[in-house]
């Protein structure tokens, strides 16, 4: 509840806007939904501040359109994957590419979830580079 006046200058007592849940602007996580629709705020919101120098950087540097879907795609990766590892997902994508791919974060994500991939018995693709024609029989 917060106090406020009503038309006649009495103070009483209205509903919180937003409801009774605490209000916690600590986790950068929490102000990815409105940092993504609200590109204005980028720069003052404790998301980009609490990213990595060059990640922070690149992003600063983006256009308006470029900046929305960066924050969109942080903001969906986010919400499926958490910060720690949606951060280091757009850096390693940003390494890669030179820019913040949704489809690069979410494999990174997903590369870093699942580990390293062993096989019982080394791969040969000579196999298939024969059937598509790429190196001659023999």
């Amino acid at each position: 509840m917060k106090l406020g006046l009503d038309e006649t200058h009495r103070r009483r007592r209205r509903a919180r806007a937003y409801g009774d849940a605490p209000t916690d602007t600590t986790d950068p996580a929490s102000q990815l939904p409105l940092l993504a629709n609200r590109l204005g705020a980028w720069r003052e919101g404790r998301a980009g501040a609490a990213l990595p120098d060059d990640l922070r950087d690149h992003i600063d540097a983006l256009d308006r359109r470029g900046l929305g879907e960066a924050a969109g795609c942080m903001r969906d990766q986010c919400a499926l994957s958490g910060w720690d590892a949606t951060v280091r997902a757009a850096s390693v994508s940003l390494r890669a590419s030179g820019r913040i791919d949704p489809s690069a974060v979410a494999l990174a994500v997903s590369r870093a979830e699942t580990g390293e991939v062993s096989y019982d018995e080394a791969v040969d693709l000579a196999e298939y580079d024969r059937l598509a024609g790429v190196v001659a029989d023999g």
